[in-house]
């Protein structure tokens, strides 16, 4: 994701790439390194997309992340430090795993979904060979296709 393509796409698309929890990614540092990116297309800050940082940085997947990086931002400069939300949201993201204790009392401060291909889909249709209502999962990594089990009443789904 990290690429001159990815400069130049507009903001609705950029969150959309973001939040999809089938992203495929090395790391979510790339993740970061890619809103680095789209926030300084060309190495300075655009004051036009930095008002939607905040937004992009909370699609990180914060906890997958090496806890050295999320130190070294807050050290080194970049976009995150000329924006007092993106300092804001540094330190609720740097205070939810300093202080575990207090999860219970707030919301996560980013998206904490588990990002990772889609691997299997579930579909209902119909049987070929005697027009049951079936069950069926796909394995998008291999391609095949195999009956869970036949509905009895294909309403309820």
């Amino acid at each position: 994701i990290v690429s001159d393509f990815f400069t130049h796409l507009p903001l609705d698309t950029v969150l959309s790439v973001l939040r999809a929890d089938d992203l495929e990614v090395d790391s979510e540092e790339r993740v970061f390194e890619a809103i680095r990116l789209w926030v300084s297309p060309r190495g300075e800050v655009d004051e036009t997309r930095i008002v939607h940082a905040k937004a992009l940085m909370r699609e990180v997947r914060w906890n997958r992340i090496n806890p050295d990086f999320r130190y070294k931002l807050l050290e080194n400069e970049g976009f995150w430090n000329k924006d007092v939300e993106c300092l804001r949201l540094l330190g609720g993201i740097s205070g939810w795993f300093e202080c575990p204790a207090s999860r219970a009392e707030r919301k996560c401060p980013f998206n904490h979904n588990y990002r990772g291909p889609l691997e299997d889909i579930c579909l209902i249709g119909t049987s070929t060979t005697d027009n049951q209502s079936v069950l069926i999962r796909y394995d998008t990594e291999t391609s095949t296709s195999e009956q869970l089990t036949v509905l009895d009443n294909r309403s309820c789904a």
